[in-house]
């Protein structure tokens, strides 16, 4: 599938070493996080595919901003887990993530990687991909952090909800994805592909991105229209498209 892409799209890919460097970084990458049950089998191929054309098509330290949202994301559902197991709102199969949460995730950055390199290096779909990661962080961090604090309240009516229901927030969760979309930025910031007025901005992006996906699952989710997957899928678009809209008017 990636070779076709490679074929397909107008950016030739002549360094066959750049290629085959960037095939053994993400899967063995992937290959880690499969044995520290970071990701099943499923996740592992899939994170390896998004690596690939991450590296190929932007850079390998875009790679590392997709990678630092993988620690980030394993941190906060690892915290305190035995204490969400006890209460039933843990992430089922232990935080261990799969193909659906790898694309749910990550096609927008895939999207706004392949936009980057068709586009000879423009600011703006970096700004997407970072909006998009920062989103998915946010949200994994103030989910998983949040739902260990005392009972939320639903996002749209601001009524008391059990602990692990779709929409519901918290002050400690909303301080947790700030933070999570922050440290996404600041990766990238000390990375060198973005200016401490694009972490500004993607920061922001990241955190209204969160909070778009707890909408969506208030809205939607609790009504079985879309599953967890879908929620995560339009919220780090809504988060990349911010931050694309926002550079589009501050850079």
């Amino acid at each position: 599938m990636t070779m076709y892409l490679f074929v397909d799209l107008p950016l030739p890919v002549e360094n066959m070493a750049l290629l085959s460097a960037a095939a053994i970084i993400a899967l063995s990458f992937g290959y880690f996080a499969y044995r520290f049950r970071v990701a099943d089998v499923s996740g592992l191929f899939s994170g390896s595919l998004v690596g690939i054309i991450l590296i190929v098509f932007a850079d390998v330290r875009w790679f590392l901003v997709m990678l630092a949202f993988l620690v980030i994301g394993s941190a906060a559902t690892r915290y305190r887990f035995d204490v969400k197991a006890a209460m039933g709102i843990a992430e089922s199969h232990a935080g261990v993530r799969g193909y659906l949460n790898v694309f749910a995730n990550g096609l927008v950055g895939v999207a706004a990687a392949v936009l980057y390199g068709l586009s000879g290096g423009s600011p703006l779909p970096l700004a997407l991909f970072l909006g998009s990661v920062a989103t998915a962080a946010a949200d994994t961090a103030g989910g998983e952090i949040g739902m260990t604090s005392r009972d939320p309240v639903l996002i749209t009516t601001f009524e008391p909800v059990p602990k692990g229901t779709n929409g519901g927030i918290t002050l400690l969760g909303e301080a947790a994805s700030l933070a999570a979309s922050a440290a996404i930025a600041l990766t990238a910031f000390l990375l060198g592909i973005g200016t401490l007025r694009m972490l500004l901005l993607a920061t922001l992006a990241g955190f209204v991105g969160s909070n778009v996906d707890s909408l969506v699952g208030a809205l939607f989710e609790n009504r079985g229209f879309i599953g967890n997957a879908g929620t995560n899928l339009i919220a780090t678009l809504a988060g990349g498209l911010l931050a694309l809209a926002l550079a589009i008017l501050f850079l």
